[in-house]
C-alpha cells in the first residue's frame, strides 16, 4: 500500500530543512504539485515507486526554487 505524502508532511519537512540547513521559507500557491504522483498513478496507471519518488522531487525542487527565486526578486526591490 502507498502512503501518499499530504501537504502539511511537506511543508514540515521543508520548514524543518530551513531550521537546520538554512534558506527561505513560504510557499508561492497552495497548489505547489503534490498531486502529481497521484495524478500518474491513478489516471495515468504508473505503479512504479521510483517514477513516482522522481515526480515528488522534481515537482518539489521546482517549487522550491520558484520560492527562493521570488524571496530574493522581493529583497532586491
Amino acid at each position: 500500500m502507498i502512503k501518499w505524502l499530504d501537504e502539511a508532511i511537506i511543508i514540515q519537512i521543508h520548514e524543518y530543512a530551513i531550521q537546520k540547513f538554512g534558506g527561505v521559507g513560504g510557499i508561492i500557491h497552495n497548489n505547489f504539485g503534490v498531486n502529481a504522483p497521484r495524478n500518474l498513478f491513478f489516471y495515468e496507471g504508473v505503479k512504479d515507486l521510483y517514477t513516482l519518488a522522481v515526480k515528488y522531487a522534481f515537482v518539489l525542487s521546482k517549487t522550491i526554487h520558484l520560492m527562493m527565486v521570488t524571496s530574493e526578486q522581493v529583497l532586491m526591490q
